[in-house]
């Protein structure tokens, strides 16, 4: 770092993004040994460069200085420093969409991941009406960047998908929650096969839209999706202590839908189940 600020002070047109590229990566490393302080005046410091680089030539550094408001903003949102966060991602998106509009390849998947991001942070602090609408703008972007290969922005459609479902249900609005998780589980189904974080976000989206079923009385369909919950958190659990609590929540759930329907013995089995596996995980 010393070395870069020497060599931008004697000639910054020619070493001053590389100054501001180090101060951002010595952020990440700072962030990542837990540093904060010192994460946070790399970021800023970063950020300050970079906005005098894109004054005197946007567009070549305005990508830049978005994906430093961007990386803050996450810094922030992960200390729960929410104000600060959605200051930071804002400037990001004013980048992104003035400049999408003129360069859209450049622009557009970090514009979603940052209305996505957003909306996360208006989800967490009860936001729910911004939320959604970073989230559909997420979704907007996102169909338009796929076109005909879903695949390519997988697991961020995926999860955008699922958290505006979420916000739909939680709302006491089942029937288009049905409709954004339905498409959440089969994003994440085409991903199951290549991670376990796959397959427990799958767990999730399904056990969210079996929720959704509960809503609606749908009692067959949300059999259905809690069963599918619990195969995969079974598998999780395993190897992995952490899944045997939202194992157990799964079990307790399908015992409701079977009670509903006067299943007294199955619903008793899944209520045991879900008591022998919380006692597993003391």
């Amino acid at each position: 770092l010393e070395i870069r600020e020497r060599l931008a002070e004697a000639n910054p047109s020619f070493h001053k993004s590389d100054l501001a590229l180090t101060c951002n990566n010595l952020a990440v490393t700072y962030r990542n040994m837990g540093r904060y302080e010192e994460a946070e005046a790399c970021s800023l410091k970063a950020i300050r460069i970079r906005e005098e680089l894109a004054a005197e030539n946007p567009s070549a550094y305005e990508r830049d200085l978005m994906i430093s408001h961007n990386n803050l903003a996450m810094f922030y949102s992960n200390m729960e420093r929410y104000e600060e966060a959605e200051k930071h991602h804002l400037k990001a998106l004013e980048i992104g969409e003035r400049n999408a509009r003129e360069n859209p390849s450049l622009y557009e998947a970090e514009l979603a991941a940052g209305y996505h991001n957003l909306g996360n942070i208006y989800y967490d602090i009860d936001q729910k009406e911004k939320a959604r609408d970073c989230y559909g703008k997420a979704i907007r972007i996102l169909e338009k960047l796929s076109g005909s290969d879903p695949k390519k922005h997988g697991r961020d459609h995926a999860s955008s998908y699922n958290n505006l479902g979420v916000l739909f249900l939680r709302g006491n609005n089942p029937n288009v929650a049905e409709k954004y998780l339905s498409r959440a589980v089969t994003i994440y189904k085409w991903y199951q096969s290549e991670t376990r974080d796959y397959e427990a976000l799958l767990a999730n989206s399904c056990s969210s839209l079996a929720a959704a079923y509960t809503k609606k009385n749908d009692d067959a369909k949300a059999e259905e999706y809690y069963r599918k919950t619990i195969a995969i958190r079974e598998e999780l659990a395993r190897d992995d202590p952490s899944y045997r609590s939202p194992l157990a929540n799964a079990y307790r759930c399908l015992a409701v839908v079977c009670k509903r329907q006067n299943r007294t013995e199955e619903a008793d089995k899944y209520d045991a189940l879900a008591r022998k596996t919380e006692l597993d995980n003391l």
